[in-house]
């Protein structure tokens, strides 16, 4: 299998510290860990989706025909294996991170990583399925493995 039959799903979330309560928490709080994908969509694909509190976290939807947004944007990393595809951290982007997993065809996982600096926050969810043409509702689903951090899968 190669990563061209890779398909991903990126879900940022911005807020600052107005939102760590009250309202903007409430809104935040409802943002999915999945959402439904384009029909029709073949991989490589990342399906980007942006939430954040100036437009009270209202999905903003974009499709890449290609890998770059997530080598660009995430730690996460993806090779290529003879009958699936390894995941794992760039340790020079990331020092702490799990073992590399292996996903089989039709097998998913999702990784959740937060970062804060003095006055903002942002949640990235990323998705990751290797499959050439997967279901639209693929993702709302339960994954195979999950990561909160990078730190520990489970799964």
């Amino acid at each position: 299998m190669d990563t061209g039959s890779v398909v991903v799903q990126m879900i940022v979330v911005r807020w600052t510290v107005s939102s760590r309560g009250g309202e903007g928490a409430r809104l935040r709080s409802r943002v999915p860990k999945g959402f439904l994908l384009p029909e029709g969509v073949s991989g490589p694909v990342v399906h980007r989706v942006e939430c954040d509190e100036l437009n009270g976290f209202m999905p903003r939807f974009r499709t890449f025909d290609s890998l770059r947004p997530l080598e660009s944007d995430t730690p996460l990393r993806l090779a290529a294996e003879a009958d699936g595809i390894r995941v794992f951290a760039d340790r020079n982007r990331r020092v702490t991170a799990p073992p590399a997993r292996r996903l089989a065809a039709g097998q998913w996982l999702r990784r959740r990583d937060t970062s804060s600096g003095r006055r903002r926050v942002r949640m990235t969810v990323v998705n990751v399925v290797a499959i050439g043409r997967p279901p639209s509702n693929l993702f709302l689903g339960a994954p195979a493995y999950s990561a909160e951090s990078m730190e520990t899968w489970i799964g």
